[in-house]
């Protein structure tokens, strides 16, 4: 489903962001994929969030919901499955607030 929309809104011309965990390899291609065929550019922005910083947040998330929370279990598992977007990919790994602040600077600048 969301490829097929994937590729109507790029057919049309228009500029995506798939917000989406893309926790396996595969999945990472198929967008990458369909971006290609749509002759648009495919960027990869990993945030690299500690597992202390996720863990604070769910704790944190329990005592005052702001979003539906996760089962641990479930976490876990989608933890331990996850494969971290290598070399090839060309991901661009976000891992602080500085580096998404200097990222979004850049995208200002290149858009001025």
């Amino acid at each position: 489903m969301a490829v097929e929309r994937l590729n109507r809104i790029l057919a049309a011309g228009q500029s995506v962001v798939l917000d989406d965990t893309l926790s396996h390899r595969f999945l990472r291609d198929r967008y990458r994929q369909v971006a290609i065929r749509a002759n648009a550019n495919f960027v990869l922005l990993y945030l690299d969030t500690a597992l202390e910083d996720i863990a604070g947040r769910m704790t944190q998330n329990r005592k005052d919901p702001v979003r539906q929370g996760i089962n641990d279990n479930v976490f876990a598992a989608h933890r331990d499955r996850f494969e971290r977007p290598t070399d090839d990919e060309k991901p661009i790994k976000l891992a602080s607030a500085s580096d998404i602040s200097n990222y979004l600077a850049s995208l200002k600048l290149a858009l001025d």
